[in-house]
């Protein structure tokens, strides 16, 4: 749902107590992405093909 569909582009002001939330606000803010096919082991976590990570065969998208 769009939070600030009705409300002229605007998101309604809202007061949340202690412990309160409310996730349905988008600030209408995204990124558009893919997810591709190609496969290797991020030793290092970075998310970044380093040139020592060699990619790893046998996997496909479906």
């Amino acid at each position: 749902m769009d939070s600030d569909a009705g409300m002229g582009g605007m998101t309604p002001n809202e007061v949340l107590t202690s412990g309160e939330n409310n996730t349905t606000y988008d600030a209408g803010f995204y990124q558009l992405a893919s997810i591709g096919d190609y496969v290797w082991e991020d030793t290092d976590g970075d998310g970044v093909q380093d040139g020592t990570e060699a990619g790893i065969g046998g996997y496909r998208s479906r």
